[in-house]
């Protein structure tokens, strides 16, 4: 089957949801047009290659208003005959015929059900492309009097997976309990695991220029971080203010003509100018620049950020009792993405921490920043605990695709991902990272260092190089889809 049109249904936050995002990109690529189905969040918006493709058409829902939680049982089934509404009206009559309805799983209700149901009366394939349970997102959720919903959830979406012309799903073990807990058929499933796309890469010595905008457009974000290294570590070569440094008194001589320098590089004039051609600035790495390590968390139990936190205490108290004028710890910058629920929470004990080494700054990246912030960071650290056990943390992916060692916390399915001393390494608790960090940077920024890191970067498990999103998809997803 030629397919024409798609109709992909994400029942969260389109901006939120890559994966799906991915998916739809890869059809207007391969000129199928593509209708999506989900939230508009105007402060996470759908990626920019998407909406300004004439194949795509976002067709957003209205969003039910939030009540106290206490209220759940009587506000969830209101809420749902809303969804279910609003899904039959565009799936059955606003959108064109699609000749296949993909549909995120989880969250499963009502998705599963509507997209069967407009599934059969229009008589599309029915792809269900699973990146986790949603039974067991739903149990982290909830008290103790309501563990109930989470065995109703369970079976609705064991039902409704049977309904399913093709599934896929991001691991090999999420494969495996399809077919063991859920009764799906072998055949029926395809592992399709996530790959970073190609505008995920590496920001390397030719592309200083971007990696200083970048640090430039967070200076808000950097500069308390940098006067508050410069004023803890007086040991260290002092590091360029954000502002003009001309006529910093901190500012050391070599970088004296620059007009403006970041934490991590700094903008030289490369020399006199000639007649008729103006001299062009050099970008360059600060010598004694800290490490940057960065951390995408959705602020949620399922990724706890108590464990950094308490790692990061850990890591301070050791510093404090090693570190010696004559061998002094450089700081470490950690670069915290996302929102979520503890945010606020968490950001109110760092500032209440005033950690002198380790220094840490919020901040949630537009799209086209993620990439480049990911390309310039030397680690990754993953928090992702996986409430099922058998999903993947797309993080992870990305910081392979720009070629950043992870630091992640294990559980038995991230093997499938990650490989100690290969591409990353484990942690369980807060003790280990702490360890891990330690042992990475105690002798940052020597080559030694630096190397180790550099041997990390960007393998497969079989020491190859990571695919593109759009070569896994054009091998093994298109073939599926096609029928």
């Amino acid at each position: 089957m030629v397919l024409q049109r798609a109709a992909v249904l994400v029942l969260g936050d389109v901006g939120r949801s890559p994966r799906m995002q991915y998916h739809s990109l890869s059809f207007v690529n391969n000129d199928i047009d593509v209708d999506i189905i989900g939230f508009n969040n105007p402060k996470a918006p759908p990626l920019e290659q998407l909406t300004e493709s004439e194949r795509f058409t976002g067709h957003y829902l209205y969003t039910f208003p939030k009540i106290n939680r206490k209220f759940f049982l009587f506000y969830a089934p209101i809420k749902i005959l809303f969804q279910i509404l609003q899904l039959l009206y565009i799936l059955l009559i606003k959108i064109p015929h699609p000749d296949v309805i993909l549909v995120q799983n989880p969250p499963s209700i009502p998705a599963l059900s509507v997209a069967w149901i407009a599934a059969k009366i229009r008589g599309s394939r029915l792809i269900i492309d699973w990146h986790n349970f949603g039974y067991t997102i739903m149990a982290l959720n909830l008290s103790p009097k309501l563990k109930f919903v989470s065995t109703l959830y369970y079976y609705y979406e064991k039902l409704f997976s049977k309904t399913g012309n093709h599934h896929f799903c991001v691991s090999n073990e999420m494969k495996k309990r399809l077919i063991s807990e859920f009764g799906l058929h072998e055949d029926s499933i395809t592992v399709l695991h996530d790959r970073a796309p190609s505008w995920f890469r590496r920001l390397k010595k030719s592309n200083l220029k971007e990696k200083h905008e970048l640090f430039l457009s967070l200076r808000k974000k950097l500069t308390p971080i940098q006067n508050k290294i410069n004023n803890n570590d007086p040991n260290s070569t002092p590091i360029p203010s954000l502002s003009d440094s001309e006529d910093d008194p901190d500012t050391p001589d070599e970088f004296k003509s620059e007009p403006l320098s970041t934490l991590f590089t700094y903008k030289k004039d490369k020399g006199k100018e000639k007649v008729g051609s103006p001299s062009k600035p050099k970008y360059l790495s600060l010598p004694n620049r800290p490490p940057l390590i960065v951390s995408c968390t959705s602020w949620t139990p399922d990724e706890d950020f108590n464990i950094l936190f308490q790692a990061l205490v850990l890591l301070e108290q050791k510093i404090a009792t090693t570190s010696t004028p004559s061998t002094p710890f450089t700081p470490l910058v950690f670069l915290i993405t996302g929102r979520g629920p503890d945010k606020s929470k968490y950001k109110q004990k760092i500032r209440e921490s005033n950690f002198k080494y380790c220094h840490v700054a919020t901040a949630f990246l537009p799209n086209a920043d993620y990439p480049r912030m990911l390309g310039s960071s030397d680690l990754g650290i993953s928090l992702h605990t996986s409430s099922s056990g058998v999903d993947l943390p797309m993080k992870v992916v990305d910081m392979f695709g720009c070629e950043v060692p992870a630091c992640a916390y294990y559980y038995k399915t991230l093997e499938e991902l990650v490989k100690e001393g290969v591409n990353g390494m484990y942690f369980g608790n807060s003790e280990e990272l702490a360890e891990r960090l330690w042992e990475t940077f105690k002798d940052w920024p020597r080559k030694e260092s630096k190397e180790r890191l550099k041997r990390l970067r960007g393998k497969e498990l079989d020491g190859s190089k990571f695919k593109t999103w759009e070569e896994n998809w054009q091998g093994v997803a298109l073939p599926e889809l096609e029928g």
